[in-house]
């Protein structure tokens, strides 16, 4: 039997068809989809930090969360949170984590908060020695441009191509928040709020042949003369295999791209 570390994964469904098998698996995250708290735990403010909040609610549903690289404001803020009575971990998680920029990624099974470099260096390149079956692209225009935090006696805001963001969309994202106090932490929470909205724009994707080593998060650089790109990276947002023997053998890789 051979075990690849990190590659772990639950099989949810399996469907026979004439020549082809279909699989349908989910990793960590997946998991954490599916739990449901029994209970209401509750954390007062000052208490845990968001940190320390995540590894409780990863814990209780029976995943192990490590911290990467991540923001400040992980190890530092301290909010009070509620996870509410039948709420599932990707739900609250998803709650907690929208006053940071940092993400969630699945390794087998171990979740990894951390924050995405938005000058982070590609690690593989396409359109060169590695040829591109399809490319699809559209503007990067769907995030918001300019974020406004309002808080107790604090007002934050941020703007899109400041502080490394690129220049996206015209709409607008306001939060309001009465736990933040802090005009500091306000500005912050908008910076987060206009990285995350950035990190999950679909750009489009791209179909090649497949590579072993992806997975979501990667930065990768595509070339195409067509569309005018040299190198230009992008993250990898999704990944698909799609494999058939009949009636005709496809063995394909489709990559979804975001920003940044």
């Amino acid at each position: 039997m051979e075990y690849a570390a990190g590659r772990l994964l639950w099989a949810t469904s399996v469907e026979r068809r004439r020549g082809e098998l279909g699989v349908v698996a989910e990793g960590a995250l997946g998991r954490l989809a599916h739990w449901r708290a029994p209970r209401q735990p509750a954390s007062s403010a000052g208490v845990a930090t968001i940190g320390a909040t995540a590894r409780s609610i990863a814990s209780a549903s029976g995943m192990r969360l490590v911290l990467g690289s991540t923001s400040a404001a992980v190890t530092t803020l301290t909010p009070g949170f509620v996870v509410r009575t039948g709420e599932s971990g990707a739900a609250a998680l998803t709650r907690l984590l929208a006053r940071v920029p940092d993400q969630l990624t699945g390794h087998g099974l171990t979740v990894i908060l951390e924050e995405r470099d938005p000058d982070e260096a590609a690690t593989y390149a396409y359109g060169t020695t590695h040829p591109v079956h399809s490319l699809s692209l559209r503007d990067a225009e769907g995030a918001p441009a300019w974020a406004r935090v309002l808080g107790s006696g604090a007002v934050g805001e941020a703007v899109a191509g400041s502080g490394g963001h690129p220049v996206l969309g015209g709409g607008i994202a306001v939060v309001v928040d009465p736990a933040i106090t802090d005009a500091g932490i306000a500005d912050a929470r908008a910076e987060a709020t206009l990285r995350r909205a950035a990190l999950l724009e679909e750009r489009g994707t791209l179909e090649a042949t497949p590579h072993p080593g992806h997975e979501v998060g990667d930065v990768i650089a595509i070339t195409d003369a067509t569309l005018g790109l040299d190198a230009e990276p992008f993250r990898v947002t999704s990944v698909a295999l799609d494999y058939t023997c009949q009636p005709r053998g496809k063995y394909v890789m489709r990559l979804g791209l975001g920003n940044r």
